[in-house]
């Protein structure tokens, strides 16, 4: 809210933090669930993440919930907010 009050877009992500490994079947349980805010970067061309929550004891990355949440390479830039 704070940043598309200053007219950057951003949305609100749900997904799950977790440190998958290449090669190494992961277990993902709702213990797990977390929730984040994104901005678009226009400079970049993308959506970058801003993650307000504090790490705890093991570095991890959040992984969205579907792909539906990710935008596809080369995502158009969202549309003006007003």
């Amino acid at each position: 809210v704070l940043l598309r009050s200053q007219g950057i877009p951003a949305r609100y992500v749900t997904g799950f933090r977790c440190t998958p490994e290449a090669g190494v079947p992961t277990v993902v349980t709702s213990d797990q669930a977390h929730a984040w805010a994104e901005y678009y970067d226009r400079s970049l061309g993308s959506w970058q993440i801003l993650e307000a929550t504090a790490p705890d004891s093991g570095e991890r990355t959040p992984v969205p919930a579907t792909e539906a949440t990710v935008p596809p390479t080369g995502a158009q830039e969202p549309p003006e907010t007003q």
